[in-house]
């Protein structure tokens, strides 16, 4: 056994957990342990075993679980589980789950958690009843859970909109003719904090690691830049040579565009996904305190959405696609 301090990360398959798996292994400063609710002999599972991973499984019903991977770890990265978004009880199981992973993480005496979270804007009876469909406060609420525990240290960050989100949850129109369309669930000049959460998040991370009295309940928001739909799809052509136009959606058009409306659930999920858009177009996506430009300060390197495109060559394929071609 390694005689380095123990890091756990759960989710090891997120977006957020390969990015820090990245960082820290080269760091080479942690013996890494993750978490994943697949069996532990799938190829991507074996895949960080040869690179000096541990690797559990786990169920993320289950705080004994988790007391399983944290004993004897010094610190760990809590982040919600994968809950499906149609799941009606979406809001509730939010924060039991990731209670379960601050509740272990206590009994095992880890010195310091760090948590991936959100601010939110619907806050009020007014933006309550505006935003029926909110999912976003939860995530508050556990962070809130999370800090009043007597950790010794506890960090969180909130990462702006993923552009591989873009990817995967907005396809790029390709027209008959060879251009393309983003359609988004935007007004023209609304401006979005944006991220590329596979290259910035384990930075981060490891920063906190490195100053954790700095960071002690303390909120770093993650944003390389701000965009508006207009400039996404303009600085994609540039970029890929390919005519990009950009097309707002109303909450029903972007229902119908995803085929959102064929099923109950499934328009559920539309009006929770639309929700984050309008709430941050509306009121904002971080508190009005927070220094946006914080990380950049912290980690120069994190990609734009120019740079970001340049460097996973992404002109338009499936996400599916674009995991492969970069290893994600």
């Amino acid at each position: 056994m390694s005689s380095k301090p123990i890091f756990v990360v759960v989710n090891a398959f997120s977006k957020q957990g390969i990015s820090i798996i990245n960082t820290l292994v080269e760091e080479g400063n942690y013996h890494i342990r993750a978490t994943t609710t697949r069996p532990v002999d799938t190829p991507a599972a074996l895949k960080l075993k040869e690179r000096g991973v541990e690797v559990f499984q786990v169920d993320s019903t289950k705080k004994s679980d988790f007391n399983r991977v944290f004993k004897g770890a010094q610190s760990a990265f809590l982040m919600t589980p994968a809950i499906s978004y149609t799941d009606p009880d979406y809001f509730k199981k939010e924060i039991e789950y990731v209670k379960y992973q601050a509740d272990a993480a206590l009994e095992e005496k880890l010195e310091h958690v760090i948590f991936s979270s959100v601010d939110s804007p619907v806050l009020t009876d007014a933006h309550r009843a505006e935003f029926k469909f909110d999912i976003l406060t939860c995530r508050t609420i556990v962070q809130q859970y999370i800090e009043s525990l007597p950790f010794k240290y506890v960090s969180t960050f909130n990462l702006a909109f993923f552009y591989s989100n873009q990817i995967e949850f907005i396809p790029l129109i390709r027209n008959e003719d060879g251009s393309a369309e983003l359609a988004l669930p935007l007004q023209p000049n609304d401006s979005l904090p944006y991220i590329d959460t596979y290259t910035a998040t384990g930075p981060i991370v490891s920063e906190f690691l490195k100053h954790p009295y700095q960071y002690n309940r303390a909120v770093v928001p993650v944003v390389a830049e701000y965009l508006t739909g207009i400039q996404l799809a303009e600085i994609f052509q540039e970029v890929t040579g390919i005519k990009t136009t950009f097309r707002s959606l109303d909450r029903q058009a972007y229902i119908e565009a995803g085929g959102l409306n064929a099923a109950p659930e499934l328009e559920l999920l539309g009006n929770r996904l639309f929700e984050i858009w309008d709430s941050t177009a509306k009121y904002g996506y971080y508190y009005k305190h927070r220094n946006t430009n914080l990380s950049n300060e912290i980690n120069p390197k994190q990609l734009n959405w120019r740079q970001f495109l340049e460097t996973t060559k992404w002109t338009g394929e499936s996400y599916q696609e674009f995991r492969d071609k970069n290893n994600y």
